[in-house]
């Protein structure tokens, strides 16, 4: 898979691409993200299969206050795209500049860099400064013909949501949360100073910028540099504690993955 940056692509540095495309944050990349994906990679076009997102979750400087975290971080968040089936991502370093785009600005620069031979978009999809266009009227910014619009994935009458999933992880909820993912949620802990504290492995919860959840303690895996094992995981105010009695060094963990 092949990154590509928003700004050199549209500057002319990047050569014009010719693909099929779908746009949006995806964080978690839950099971309507994954439908999404889906119908770009299996359109049957010759074209590339494309994916836009950002670095940095717009919410995060659009709403500080309110952001709850993120699902993935960028590594995991890239690591699932390619897994499945996307071809060349398009990355976008969200900005109060790029915040105040207009939705058809957007798609101007946007088909001026890229063929576009069809756009995937999920019913409620909407961008642009003030959230001006949606399904309802990027059809008269692009041919009918080369919009799909994907219906959202719902489990037990309620649809699923990057929103909803992250409520579900902060009362703890994980078994609920992970069957909306569509796999376990776990936390990238790499780069992160990592302490041995009295047979644990204590990690400072500032220090991870994903959401966690409640106070607790729960199941996980623990992928290490050289190892996998399970482990509890216990939440405390401050900490992220890890009871590694399986596992002697504690600043080679690589992800946490609650079960």
């Amino acid at each position: 898979m092949e990154l590509l940056d928003w700004k050199n692509l549209v500057s002319g540095l990047q050569e014009r691409i010719e693909g099929v495309l779908t746009v949006g944050v995806f964080d978690g990349l839950h099971l309507g993200h994954q439908e999404l994906i889906n119908a770009v990679v299996t359109s049957g076009l010759k074209g590339e299969k494309i994916l836009i997102t950002f670095k940095n979750n717009p919410a995060s400087l659009l709403r500080p206050f309110e952001f709850k975290g993120n699902l993935l971080s960028i590594r995991q968040k890239l690591e699932k795209i390619e897994k499945l089936g996307i071809e060349r991502v398009i990355l976008i370093d969200f900005s109060e500049d790029f915040s105040k785009i207009a939705g058809r600005e957007f798609i101007k620069v946007l088909m001026n860099s890229i063929n576009i031979q069809k756009m995937v978009i999920g019913k409620d999809f909407r961008f642009g400064y003030h959230r001006t266009i949606g399904k309802e009227n990027l059809g008269n910014l692009i041919m009918p013909a080369m919009l799909e619009v994907v219906e959202p994935v719902d489990i037990e009458n309620q649809k699923v949501s990057s929103s909803r999933i992250r409520d579900l992880i902060l009362k703890g909820q994980i078994h609920q949360a992970n069957q909306l993912l569509g796999y376990a949620f776990s936390i990238d802990v790499r780069q992160i100073k990592q302490s041995d504290y009295a047979s644990s492995c204590q990690i400072y919860k500032n220090a991870i910028h994903q959401i966690l959840p409640d106070y607790g303690e729960y199941d996980a895996i623990i992928e290490a540099k050289t190892t996998r094992f399970s482990a509890k995981v216990i939440m405390t105010e401050e900490f992220l504690n890890i009871r590694t009695v399986a596992y002697n060094s504690c600043d080679e963990i690589k992800y946490i993955t609650f079960v």
